[in-house]
């Protein structure tokens, strides 16, 4: 495994955005998903609010603020504070892995590739714990020709994650920022399950996470 990296089939650009695919997850639109693999999300917040992460709090009076940064701590807690150019990002903290999916292809994975998994059942055992909600760590490793990517989400019985990705071609390696988001619907990862394609189910694993909050910053090594 690399000991750092950065977002396969893309240069490590200043929003850490992989742009190597495009591939659209079962019940999305191609257009959708491009929007959703940018990790960007756009809001806006009425007069004496303010936005964070995508999610519309209320400074104006109430408690809606301090709730909304409280959900938020709660998933940036599990995240450690790497220091900049550690060799390998700290897996979360507040639940053990639940499931290490591995593949390939000979380049670069798209849809109809030949992409291969090591062991179709942790594909399974991934899609199923993002369908039921189940607290732990998901893992992945793809190997497309010479590049890499490596990552980690973290599952919160309600519905929200943390999520981060390593890898790219040595010597220059890449660490996104960790984001703690939304997942998709439970619906949509059924549909994975039924997907007769492992690349666009393993791309389901792989989903960038709505109404993003930064747990902690990316960084790039060239060592």
């Amino acid at each position: 495994m690399f000991a750092t990296g950065c977002y396969v089939g893309a240069a490590a650009g200043s929003d850490g955005v992989d742009s190597s695919t495009s591939t659209a997850l079962p019940g999305q639109t191609a257009e959708s998903t491009m929007v959703e693999q940018s990790g960007l999300t756009t809001s806006s917040a009425d007069a004496g609010g303010e936005t964070r992460g995508g999610t519309e709090t209320s400074t104006s009076g109430g408690d809606g603020s301090a709730e909304t940064a409280a959900i938020v701590d709660a998933g940036c807690t599990c995240i450690a504070d790497d220091p900049p150019l550690s060799a390998l990002p700290t897996l979360p903290t507040c639940h053990a892995p639940i499931c290490d999916v591995v593949a390939s292809c000979p380049e670069f994975c798209v849809e109809g590739s030949a992409f291969e998994l090591a062991d179709p059942t942790e594909l399974e055992c991934a899609l199923m714990a993002l369908r039921d909600r189940t607290p732990g760590v998901i893992t992945w490793d793809l190997q497309q020709g010479a590049y890499r990517d490596e990552g980690y989400l973290l599952i919160l019985s309600d519905g929200r994650g943390v999520r981060r990705n390593w890898g790219g071609q040595e010597p220059l390696v890449y660490v996104s920022e960790s984001v703690f988001g939304d997942l998709l619907e439970p619906k949509t990862f059924e549909e994975c399950l039924d997907e007769t394609d492992d690349f666009v189910g393993f791309e389901c694993i792989r989903h960038q996470l709505g109404g993003l909050e930064i747990c902690n910053a990316s960084w790039t090594n060239t060592d």
